[in-house]
């Protein structure tokens, strides 16, 4: 019996997409001065088979924990994982969230990085949210 992963076959973890802040549930409000476009770029960490996404911001605050070997563009994360909206509906490719050329994904190295970051090192109450939220992207109990 084989057993198919709760994955998206579309959307692979690792790939960047462009957004704004005040796209993500919570930060409605928000809104960076004088920029324009879809500033902020974010990498999928995790999805399901809807393509629903989780994702991590990506920035270049000193605050961030560094990807060593990631060079193209911002190059650090906090790891808080998102999956929804503004809209408070689960983040999946649309005009809110614009995928990024495949030239600009993170490795398979630097995602497990990430995703041990987000689920094992960080704050324990901090990985109990992550967790929560992914598990609740993936409709487990």
């Amino acid at each position: 019996m084989s057993r198919k992963k709760n994955i998206s076959k579309k959307i692979p973890n690792g790939r960047t997409f462009q957004t704004k802040d005040n796209y993500f549930y919570g930060a409605e409000n928000y809104r960076k001065p004088n920029v324009r476009g879809h500033y902020r770029r974010v990498v999928v960490v995790d999805s399901n088979r809807k393509n629903e996404l989780a994702v991590v911001k990506l920035t270049t605050s000193k605050k961030g924990k560094s990807i060593s070997t990631y060079k193209k563009g911002k190059s650090r994360y906090r790891p808080f994982v998102f999956t929804k909206d503004f809209r408070n509906k689960p983040i999946k490719r649309n005009r809110y969230f614009i995928e990024n050329n495949k030239t600009n994904d993170l490795g398979k190295h630097e995602v497990r990085e990430i995703k041990r970051m987000c689920f094992k090192t960080a704050p324990r109450s901090l990985v109990k949210e992550n967790r929560k939220v992914v598990r609740n992207l993936k409709n487990r109990k």
